[in-house]
Formats: structure tokens, C-alpha cells, sequence
């Protein structure tokens, strides 16, 4: 998904990353890309989970 965005006043897009097979918030990835230059200006990701196993509780 993108959308329309500035950044340090220059036009820009924000593309965001939304998996699907993924319900946890921090499987969620942002990058601001300039419109000019095509240049990747900011990227942001989620805090990975803790090693481990993982859970997944369903109720009965």
C-alpha cells in the first residue's frame, strides 16, 4: 500500500508492508521513497518477536 507524503519538505511516497499470513503489529514494514529520485529515504520495521517457540492459542 502507498501513499502521497513529504519528507524534509520534497515529494514522496510512503510504502507500507502489510504480510497477510502475519496478524503480529510488528510484521508491519514502512519505507519513504523520494519521487524525483526513486532514492529510499527512511525505512522502519518492527521489533523482531523474542526466540522461542511460538503460540498460537485457539479457543475451544
Amino acid at each position: 500500500m502507498g501513499h502521497a507524503a513529504r519528507y524534509p519538505g520534497r515529494p514522496a511516497t510512503a510504502v507500507f508492508a502489510v504480510p497477510l499470513t502475519d496478524p503480529e503489529p510488528t510484521s508491519v514494514r514502512v519505507a519513504v521513497v523520494d519521487e524525483a529520485s526513486g532514492q529510499t529515504l527512511l525505512i522502519l520495521a518492527g521489533t523482531p518477536p523474542a526466540a522461542g517457540p511460538h503460540l498460537t492459542v485457539v479457543p475451544a
